[in-house]
């Protein structure tokens, strides 16, 4: 039968014996005797090969003094180690070939600390089975079927340890850091460091993360988006036009814009105030939103009431339908508050596409806003298409 060891600071590791000289003495003084009493040569052969043994021994316990003191260098050196080991707030253990436990020390038995009264408890002399350890944590918050499999991995487990640090959660200690690793003999070594501490850290640096992550994204939205309506804001919705542009330079890629204005909104301000002529720019937004692709076209307020929409990848007839949607969609629309009973509103967009004699920021956007002055020319609450030589008188809006 095996014997196992817990490890504490007061564990010896080696004892010393003199039996061997009290062996040598007893046989001279016996010897002395038999010679005194029956002097036979036998007997005095027996006398002098035990002197001559004494000798021998006294000769070599001279010239092993050295090796006495390496012995006891190494031994206390020994006894410091297993010392350290066992008041070490790391918890230590091994396990044998059989998965039963050989060594550990006193915060290794902290974490099982159940287990162990209960198995002293039992009367056993074998040493513990890992499993029988694990029926601690977590299991006994388990139905009996998933407990049965967890401790089932967890010894499959430990036989595959290779030295990797992995993070553990266990209910008495909480967090540690715990290292499995095979010996060559087929011993399972471990030591777990308590790492609540850290783990707290971590928690504060990822809220701390989050927190900086979430200013820095309105931010960003506050530095780019219009903060009545939440389309983008002018600065923002250029720097996307210029992006498209330089598609279009490297790989032609179709590309159009629009530009729309809101018609006779400087009436709706005289007339209904400014807080209604608010709702109707917030109500415009929402219809174009509606009608562009999510994620691929944009939309932008690039004036009071002026907006515009880039279209990537759309050829001219493509963005002239999309454009004839948000049109109808507009007009279609109205609303009523406790101070307007109905208000209806239209709009007029201006259309450009890119092409190589238009591919610079000023131009494309100077096209599509006089197509759009072309629109309000001819009556508003239309669309047209830039063509070449348009050049229409600005109009009231």
């Amino acid at each position: 039968m095996n014997t196992f060891i817990k490890i504490t600071p007061e564990s010896n590791v080696l004892q010393w014996t003199n039996g061997l000289y009290l062996l040598i003495g007893s046989g001279l003084v016996v010897g002395g005797l038999a010679i005194y009493l029956r002097p036979e040569p036998l007997t005095i052969a027996l006398v002098l090969l035990t002197l001559a043994l004494t000798v021998e021994v006294l000769r070599l316990r001279g010239l092993s003094a050295k090796v006495v003191q390496a012995r006891e260098k190494i031994a206390t050196e020994n006894q410091l180690l297993v010392e350290s080991i066992g008041c070490a707030p790391i918890a230590f253990s091994i396990y044998g070939p059989d998965d039963r436990l050989l060594a550990w020390n006193e915060s290794y038995e902290r974490f099982y600390r159940e287990g162990f009264a209960r198995y002293r408890a039992s009367g056993a002399t074998e040493q513990p089975h890992y499993a029988d350890l694990l029926t601690e944590v977590p299991p006994k918050h388990l139905p009996p079927a998933p407990a049965k499999a967890y401790i089932s991995e967890r010894v499959a487990l430990q036989r595959q340890s290779d030295g990797t640090p992995v993070d553990r959660y266990y209910p008495v200690g909480g967090w540690h850091r715990v290292t499995k690793f095979l010996t060559p003999h087929g011993a399972v070594a471990g030591f777990a460091v308590d790492i609540n501490a850290l783990k707290e850290q971590e928690s504060a640096l990822e809220a701390e993360i989050a927190r900086r992550q979430t200013v820095e994204t309105e931010l960003r939205r506050l530095a780019t988006t219009d903060s009545l309506t939440g389309a983008l804001n002018r600065g923002e919705f250029m720097q996307i036009v210029g992006r498209e542009l330089g598609h279009y330079h490297r790989n032609k890629t179709p590309f159009s814009i629009i530009v729309l204005d809101i018609d006779w909104f400087k009436s709706i301000n005289d007339r209904f105030g400014h807080q209604v002529g608010d709702q109707v720019i917030v109500e415009v937004v929402r219809v174009i939103q509606s009608q562009i692709r999510e994620g691929t076209d944009k939309l932008g307020r690039i004036g009071g009431e002026e907006f515009g929409v880039t279209l990537p990848g759309m050829t001219i007839d493509q963005a002239e339908q999309c454009a004839r949607r948000i049109r109808a969609e507009i007009e279609a629309t109205g609303f009523s508050n406790s101070s307007v009973s109905r208000i209806t509103f239209t709009a007029s967009l201006g259309l450009a596409t890119v092409s190589d004699n238009n591919a610079r920021l000023t131009t494309l956007i100077g096209e599509a806003d006089r197509a759009m002055y072309v629109a309000k020319a001819n009556g508003r609450n239309r669309v047209v298409v830039f063509e070449n030589g348009m050049l229409p008188e600005p109009q009231e809006s």
